[in-house]
């Protein structure tokens, strides 16, 4: 039975002053018991690092399960005569001439993008790096034929996956799971990875967070966004009426002025938020710029909220709940930290509505997916979300997404996934009006002859106020 498990296991941090010492080897081994394999991270110099791979039992052969990308090719060297690294039928692999239960590497850190998938080390100008531990999990297979037969795809691998034991050795600070710690750090995984930030940059920690603000950052930047990100935090805490069951980990690195314009990548992984920004635009201050940086951490800090509890929406069909909530909730921290003015909201709303009732006029919005029109959860589903807070007279979206998560964390009969139906549950339970249940359920799971007409009117009779101007377009909203 084939199993490659898409989950993330324990964090722990060795030798944190406010963790139990794991710094003799029989503790080690305790954590690291049950492992199939564990690989042990180093840097050697400013260049090069070392990943020494230790197997409960000896291998002839290993791919590594993300390797849609051939960048190790270009920096990874075996320092075992019995091992070879080569690039066999689409996949990066470890073949050994006898079996063997070890196999060491040297390579050279990889900072460029990526196709689906994590930066491999997202690099901060004082030379540090935060290492997505994800890229050294590998995959036991028989010999060099056996990966040819896969053909290209993990989907025709056979096996059963099992726990990879990561150390990251260092004599600087670490940032793993929100906490601080020195020495090494150990990640727990099996399908999954993470982030560990290793490094001499400035650590800021607020009560739901810590995290590294790149020193190399344009002063503009770096000279507020430490309070900036602690005002999003609060906002967030304010509103769901709780802070998180553990401290997220934020990490904003860059990457120069080598390109022209803005570009940014990142986005959040468990409990953890990394952006990577570049580009000549950041060379004076700009205040669009800065807003969008606003909104995308307080999405992302969204995310962190609601999945504190370790749900998640069922399938992408229902993602509109999840990311338009997000949207939704940026928007609202925002407001409520004065972080945006209304004139900002009004451009936002106006620009979410021209594109989702235009793309509603072709489209169910569970299309989206086969159409490639990512974004439509988000612009979509934030309107949702506005007019389910609005016709909640007596709760707050956040309250809402409070009772939604609730209702499902405590049922111990049910795998731990939100879905519609949960939605619409806790809308009638809050009080929303049968007109706006019915309207936003035609709007979500039915093709819709004038969805323009449908938004205008769930807005409208949820208490939005919206105003549009002669052409049909919308021009304000209000947000309560």
């Amino acid at each position: 039975m084939r199993r490659f498990l898409l989950l993330f296991m324990v964090l722990f941090f060795v030798g944190c002053a406010d963790k139990p010492s794991f710094d003799s080897e029989p503790a080690l081994q305790g954590i690291l018991q049950g492992t199939q394999t564990t690989v042990t991270i180093k840097q050697l110099d400013d260049n090069w690092w070392k990943a020494e791979y230790l197997f409960s039992e000896p291998q002839n052969a290993l791919i590594f399960s993300r390797s849609l990308n051939d960048y190790r090719g270009q920096s990874w060297t075996s320092l075992d005569p019995n091992v070879s690294f080569k690039r066999i039928a689409g996949f990066d692999t470890i073949l050994l001439e006898q079996p063997a239960a070890q196999a060491t590497f040297k390579f050279k850190p990889y900072s460029g993008n990526l196709e689906r998938d994590y930066t491999a080390f997202i690099p901060f100008s004082d030379g540090g790096y935060a290492v997505y531990t994800g890229q050294f999990e590998v995959l036991s297979v028989e010999d060099r034929t056996a990966i040819e037969n896969l053909k290209g795809s993990l989907r025709n691998w056979n096996g059963e996956q099992g726990r990879l034991g990561l150390r990251l050795i260092s004599e600087h600070p670490m940032i793993l799971n929100g906490e601080i710690g020195h020495k090494q750090a150990i990640h727990l995984s099996q399908g999954g990875g993470t982030y560990i930030y290793v490094g001499t940059a400035k650590i800021t920690q607020g009560k739901d967070f810590s995290g590294v603000i790149d020193p190399g950052l344009p002063e503009w930047i770096n000279k507020r966004f430490d309070s900036d990100i602690s005002k999003i935090f609060a906002g967030h805490r304010t509103l769901w009426g709780e802070g998180l069951n553990k401290k997220s980990t934020l990490l904003l690195s860059f990457k120069g002025y080598d390109i022209n314009g803005f570009s940014n990548s990142g986005g959040a992984l468990g409990n953890l938020i990394t952006m990577e920004l570049s580009g000549t635009a950041l060379k004076k201050e700009n205040k669009k710029i800065l807003q969008y940086l606003h909104w995308f951490f307080a999405h992302e800090v969204a995310h962190t909220f609601q999945t504190r509890h370790g749900l998640h929406a069922r399938n992408l069909d229902d993602n509109w709940m999840n990311e338009g909530a997000a949207n939704a909730m940026a928007n609202q921290v925002m407001r409520h930290q004065k972080l945006a003015g209304q004139d900002y909201f009004n451009a936002e709303y106006a620009k979410e509505f021209a594109e989702c009732s235009t793309y509603l006029k072709k489209n169910k919005l569970t299309d989206y997916a086969n159409t490639g029109e990512y974004n439509i959860p988000y612009s979509c589903g934030d309107l949702i979300a506005q007019i389910t807070d609005a016709s909640l007279k007596n709760h707050t979206l956040f309250e809402f997404w409070n009772e939604m998560l609730d209702n499902v964390k405590q049922d111990e009969q049910r795998e731990k996934q939100y879905t519609t139906e949960d939605y619409f549950k806790t809308l009638e339970k809050l009080g929303a009006s049968q007109n706006i249940r019915d309207g936003l359920k035609q709007l979500t799971t039915e093709k819709i002859s004038n969805p323009a007409g449908l938004l205008k009117s769930l807005m409208e009779k949820s208490g939005l106020e919206p105003e549009f101007n002669k052409g049909g377009e919308l021009v304000s909203i209000k947000l309560l």
